[in-house]
């Protein structure tokens, strides 16, 4: 029995949960994996009681680290790149791991807990043109 029965929806073989159920099981057992890089991790942080750092572009690399015993939470920005990673683990023998459907984005749209850093906050009207906020001397 998983953590993630009668949760989510099943796409492509994998699980998905919605942001307000990944952070209903948030206290449990579950370990929640951030795939964004550090210039977006530093600005926002998902607040739940166990969160790891794992850049996507790096992670087929240093995924040796997780333990396929424990579960796992997959997300990044809106969901793009958690898809490849989820499908990734499930390959490599992972058998409770779960995407976060529309990534920290949706998870802030729900108004669920989250951590804003206002001094790493990106500036910019696309993904594309976002920069580093300027900083201002008080």
């Amino acid at each position: 029995m998983s953590i993630f029965d009668n949760l989510g929806m099943i796409i492509q073989g994998m699980k998905y949960l919605s942001p307000k159920e990944a952070q209903s099981i948030s206290d449990d057992d579950v370990i929640f994996i951030d795939l964004r890089p550090e210039y977006e991790t530093n600005a926002k942080q998902i607040r739940v009681k166990t969160l790891v750092f794992l850049n996507w572009q790096d992670f087929k690399q240093e995924y040796t680290i997780l333990d396929p015993a424990r579960h796992f939470i997959v997300f990044d920005e809106v969901g793009l790149h958690s898809k490849e990673i989820v499908k990734f683990l499930v390959d490599k023998g992972f058998e409770n791991v779960a995407g976060m459907a529309g990534g920290i984005v949706d998870w802030e749209r729900d108004g669920l807990p989250i951590n804003i850093d206002m001094n790493e906050l990106m500036t910019g009207s696309c993904l594309c043109t976002m920069k580093p906020k300027k900083k201002f001397k008080k």
